[in-house]
């Protein structure tokens, strides 16, 4: 049953409005004046409100004003009442956004067509709304789904896919890594377009040749996997099958291209249970048939996976470092995209090595991970990033937002809510001011237990935020069931946005939903003014990147936050792209 919301000061009228709405099947609210019924909006938000124009206190006007800048209550249907003679007030009240109006007394009819009318369009609007949210959430699962230059399934479908065929009892399981052979030389003397139509050429060639019955997903710019049910022998004769079709030359744009290449094999459930390791292990193996000359399928054999000497040497000095404390954490700004001033900062670490110099990350962490550094080392970054930031927030009157990584490793730990509380009793820093940032892989294996976890971290007052979203592993019910404040639109997405339609449709459509469920969005890797335009204009929230600074050492961090952060320039630029 519909709610009706009367305000009306004359108590008669007041309650043969509310007899007549009964009559009509509605339940009724009553309220004696302007603030009683502003308050009763609010607190019981009816479907429509029918309130008199001129009232002792707060008249019609007012509450109508104080509806409509109320998110919570500014679609509410409104219908004023008017005495005879109240044009002016009438003309007034629908300039002010009055849906309706009905001149006192009110007959039957006219209150029934009044209200029917104004409750339809409030739920046809309901509906095209919800008809929107749902074509961009099927929109957005086909984007997560499915890679967007080759049409084929990514990592989360195709691990989806290993997980049904274990539960359907298949006994052997043969997972293909295919890669391109000299991909890098290509696609470096390659438009992106003519790069983005040889990847798609060669996934259409090698779906052709494994036809509908095996599956085929791309997983990474040059890797691609095929799942096959079946023993060794069905393997080769695939493998070779591949390689054979894989031989005829490509033309794009009236040029010849000869592609091969390197297959790595691997099989379930001899080299292992789960998706991720047989792939990891498929993939040595291709990488070890690329080094011997590609065009050509390898088995996985444990001594293709094992690490170098230079990895585990750098293991062992990574171990010292450590212990040493020779790393450091460099901050990032995140910077408000419509006024530019510093919100936030992301903390990284950082490795100066005192004979190689600056060691990369990307170089270092997944050592670290590998070898199980990464929870001290963690620890170590998460203390330190918030004794920084309660110093840093000393003298401020808006705090600065510390943004800390989780590893997967971290995540997972017993202690870790335990080791989380000691670090924000022993820096002093607000909890609020602290985010932490997961990763989507972190989610997918155990959603159940990464739940409770995230609202035992949520429980502390501390914030949450989804990081690298949409490289893979992305899906919708991530941001509808779980306890995030901010989604982090990957780098990978970000890169060209101007002149990639592809990844501006995810960005835009990736926007809309965080808007509609509240979610702060910030932008990784934004380099270039034009790029800034792009998401200036799609209203994203935040941004960080070369474009402002890179991730700085403490003390050029500080000073960097001292001077603070003027953009005024990309903000003419973003006009003048949004305006064009």
């Amino acid at each position: 049953m519909k709610t009706i919301l009367v305000i009306e000061d004359e108590e008669l009228v007041r309650t043969s409005l509310s007899c007549l709405l009964n009559h009509l099947d509605y339940e009724t609210i009553e309220a004696t004046n302007g603030s009683d019924g502003l308050n009763l909006s609010r607190e019981k938000n009816p479907d429509l409100v029918l309130c008199d124009v001129n009232m002792p206190g707060m008249d019609g006007h007012a509450v109508l004003r104080n509806l409509r800048e109320d998110p919570s209550t500014n679609s509410i249907p409104f219908i004023f009442l008017t005495g005879q003679g109240e044009r002016e007030d009438l003309r007034r009240g629908m300039n002010s956004g009055a849906d309706d109006y009905l001149t006192k007394p009110v007959s039957l009819n006219d209150l029934r067509n009044a209200i029917s009318v104004r409750l339809n369009r409030r739920e046809e609007i309901a509906n095209q709304y919800a008809r929107e949210l749902h074509r961009v959430e099927e929109k957005l699962q086909h984007l997560f789904y499915f890679d967007q230059i080759t049409e084929l399934p990514n990592r989360l479908y195709i691990i989806d896919q290993f997980r049904q065929l274990l539960s359907s009892g298949s006994s052997d399981i043969t997972l293909f890594c295919v890669t391109m052979d000299r991909f890098k030389r290509l696609s470096g003397i390659m438009e992106p377009a003519q790069r983005d139509l040889m990847l798609s050429s060669f996934a259409q060639r090698l779906q052709k040749c494994l036809g509908k019955e095996r599956l085929l997903g791309r997983i990474s710019e040059d890797e691609f996997v095929v799942l096959i049910p079946g023993e060794k022998q069905v393997a080769v004769h695939c493998a070779e099958q591949l390689l054979h079709c894989i031989r005829n030359p490509v033309v794009i744009e009236q040029r010849q291209y000869h592609l091969t290449a390197s297959i790595g094999i691997s099989i379930y459930p001899s080299d292992g249970n789960q998706f991720d390791d047989l792939f990891g292990k498929a993939g040595a193996a291709a990488r070890k048939a690329g080094n011997e000359g590609g065009n050509q399928f390898v088995f996985y054999s444990p001594s293709d996976s094992s690490s170098n000497q230079d990895d585990l040497v750098l293991e062992n000095e990574l171990r010292e470092a450590i212990e040493l404390g020779e790393l450091d954490l460099y901050y990032q700004p995140q910077v408000d995209v419509k006024t530019g001033e510093i919100l936030g900062c992301e903390a990284l670490l950082r490795w100066n090595h005192p004979t190689r110099g600056m060691i990369p990350p990307m170089k270092f962490i997944p050592i670290a991970e590998e070898s199980g550094l990464i929870v001290p080392l963690g620890q170590w970054a998460l203390s330190k990033a918030c004794s920084v930031a309660k110093a840093l927030n000393e003298d401020r009157s808006a705090h600065l937002r510390m943004s800390v990584n989780l590893s997967p490793s971290q995540f997972k730990r017993p202690d870790l809510v335990e080791g989380l509380v000691h670090i924000l009793s022993k820096s002093g820093i607000d909890p609020q001011d602290l985010e932490l940032e997961v990763t989507e892989s972190i989610l997918i294996n155990n959603a159940e237990a990464a739940l409770i976890r995230l609202n035992e971290l949520k429980a502390l007052g501390v914030r949450l935020s989804l990081d690298d979203f949409g490289t893979g592993y992305s899906t919708f019910s991530y941001l509808k069931n779980f306890p995030f404040d901010t989604l982090k639109i990957d780098r990978s997405f970000i890169k060209n946005i101007h002149n990639d339609p592809k990844s501006r449709a995810i960005v835009i459509a990736i926007i809309q939903m965080a808007k509609s469920l509240n979610l702060r969005i910030v932008a990784e890797g934004v380099e270039t003014a034009s790029e800034f335009a792009i998401l200036f204009s799609y209203d994203c929230d935040e941004v960080q990147g070369y474009l402002f600074s890179p991730a700085l050492p403490p003390k050029q961090f500080a000073h960097f936050l001292a001077s603070g952060c003027s953009i005024p320039a990309f903000m003419e630029v973003a006009s003048v792209h949004r305006n064009s």
